[in-house]
């Protein structure tokens, strides 16, 4: 059965080449309003670059990306269109698209500034959003992601690994975006961390009804947050569907061979 929602993101035939290698081929998928979907599969399947070429850090070397217009470019009695985004993005296309769709990263450690605190990484992003920064404000976004005052003025390699991360989310946050691509974000992190940051995000995707895609090869954390899922090998994607159904009833062999690699504790 077809799922009747409005799409907020059409993906159609996505490829993407390196060098001779084929990274992503003919992939096609929507993505819908307010869901979870998880893109899952082992290192190498190109569930990562098909995220990077969604939030237009990756060029496309084939195929479309196209997002669904903003409430204030609708007129009461029409729908919003859907806008194909550019194939490679230039700085003018970050500035119109990359408020709408973030990415949190792996490695929070890489991804921030060493000599921007963590005040001065919320300012940053609110200036790029082109938001006035204030101090009300930087504060107020810290804590929608579990941060205190006290870390106000510390530098990222003065805190820890989730507090790192927390900082991420909440830069990604203040741009008050639609889609949120979490490519990873919870693997490097301890056991205890990661479900609080699990926690964070699925509090933080009800609250302002984010789009999460989320990015991971670990089965057991897509069965914790996650409503839909596409499982992908070698750049394809082999299975779709709801998450229970694909836990439940796996259709395709590499799934079950995912499954069966990863157990699923008993509860």
């Amino acid at each position: 059965m077809s799922d009747q929602r409005p799409t907020l993101i059409e993906v159609r035939h996505l490829r993407k080449i390196f060098g001779k290698t084929l990274a992503v081929d003919d992939v096609s998928f929507d993505i819908y309003p307010a869901e979870i979907l998880a893109l899952v599969g082992e290192s190498g399947s190109g569930k990562t670059t098909v995220g990077r070429m969604i939030s237009g850090l990756e060029d496309k070397s084939g195929g479309t990306v196209s997002l669904r217009g903003s409430a204030s470019s609708s007129t009461e009695n029409a729908p919003t269109a859907m806008e194909r985004l550019p194939d490679r993005y230039r700085k003018q296309d970050f500035r119109r698209y990359g408020q709408r769709i973030q990415m949190i990263f792996q490695d929070p450690l890489s991804s921030l500034n060493p000599f921007f605190n963590a005040g001065e990484v919320i300012s940053e992003a609110l200036r790029f959003a082109g938001q006035k920064p204030t101090l009300e404000t930087q504060l107020h976004w810290l804590n929608e992601a579990g941060l205190q005052p006290d870390h106000l003025h510390r530098l990222p390699h003065e805190l820890s690994g989730g507090q790192r991360q927390r900082l991420c989310i909440a830069r990604a946050l203040c741009m008050r975006p639609e889609v949120i691509v979490s490519d990873e974000s919870v693997s490097a992190l301890d056991v205890s961390v990661q479900a609080q940051i699990l926690a964070l995000l699925l509090r933080l995707q009800d609250t302002h009804a984010l789009t999460l895609i989320f990015i991971t090869h670990d089965l057991n954390v897509v069965r914790q947050i996650a409503s839909r899922v596409l499982v992908m090998r070698r750049g394809q994607i082999v299975e779709s569907g709801q998450a229970d159904q694909v836990f439940d009833a796996p259709q395709h062999e590499y799934t079950k061979a995912l499954l069966a690699a990863c157990p699923i504790p008993q509860i």
